[in-house]
């Protein structure tokens, strides 16, 4: 009989804003859930998530990190699962995007 596999318990922080995720989490990508801008509209209530977070930059929000790792890749599975419970996920990363080679060739 197959032994049962362990199952990974979820990882969940605090809410926390793009700069603290930024230096907790430096040069990875993060799974975010929860994501609320700092300044929300009048209308919005503690705890209500945005509609359209496109509507507001990841540097003007808060947001709770549900996965983090150096590669994104190995996070899709994780961002699977995730969406069934959380259609407002967000995947970021905290890094330079481009490299600083680039700019050497290309001032």
């Amino acid at each position: 009989m197959a032994q049962p596999q362990p199952v990974e318990a979820p990882f969940i922080s605090e809410r926390l804003t793009w700069d603290e995720i930024c230096q907790r989490y430096p040069d990875e990508w993060v799974i975010v859930v929860a994501i609320q801008p700092v300044d929300p509209p009048n209308q919005m209530d503690e705890g209500d998530e945005v509609d359209n977070v496109c509507c507001v930059p990841i540097e003007d929000c808060t947001a709770v990190v549900v996965a983090h790792g150096k590669n994104r890749k190995n996070l899709s599975p994780k961002i699977k699962a995730l969406q069934q419970h959380h259609p407002g996920l967000g995947a970021f990363f905290t890094g330079r995007l481009i490299p600083p080679a680039y700019e050497l060739v290309m001032p």
